[in-house]
């Protein structure tokens, strides 16, 4: 397996900015990062009850398993590194909102700018199989009940930088 492009960062911006179901995937997606690096049941178990509690227990095995499909296609073509923060840090980075907004992108049919933002951390060569990855991620998230509040925001870099979520330069 490639290694994982990410790294622990240092605090940004509040998690409280977004939507509960975001807040949800991120804690989770925290806690499986944490298990997938450090090979720690107990933590992948958190990742499984976190997503549980938003999707039900069958959904959330299927949404890990997208997890994990996004993240090593990220890893087999990683524009750069990424960062995140550890589970249970009440902020988020730029990253782990562009994942997300990446992720509502795609499963609120908006293609084109998932693809711009996709671009931001894959490199050309893996920008298809992200975008493909994404879309799955996106509809088992649909499929368990949930349409994230980014869906339909996420239509532009600059509607994305207004929710002060991640910023432009």
């Amino acid at each position: 397996m490639p290694s994982l492009p990410v790294e622990i960062s240092s605090p940004a911006d509040p998690v409280a900015k977004l939507a509960l179901p975001e807040r949800t995937l991120l804690s989770a997606f925290r806690w499986w990062l944490t298990a997938e690096s450090e090979r720690d049941v107990a933590a992948n178990e958190q990742a499984r009850a976190t997503l549980a509690s938003l999707v039900g227990d069958a959904q959330s095995q299927v949404i890990l398993g997208y997890y994990d499909i996004l993240v090593r296609t990220v890893a087999r073509h990683p524009a750069r590194t990424l960062r995140y923060h550890p589970p249970c840090c009440p902020h988020a980075t730029p990253d782990e909102v562009l994942l997300l907004a990446i992720i509502a992108a795609c499963q609120g049919g908006h293609l084109a700018m998932a693809g711009s933002l996709v671009n931001l951390i894959v490199a050309t060569e893996g920008v298809g199989a992200a975008l493909d990855a994404a879309s799955d991620l996106g509809l088992a998230i649909l499929s368990g009940g949930v349409l994230l509040e980014l869906s339909g925001r996420a239509t532009s870099m600059s509607a994305i930088a207004a929710l002060g979520l991640i910023s432009l330069h």
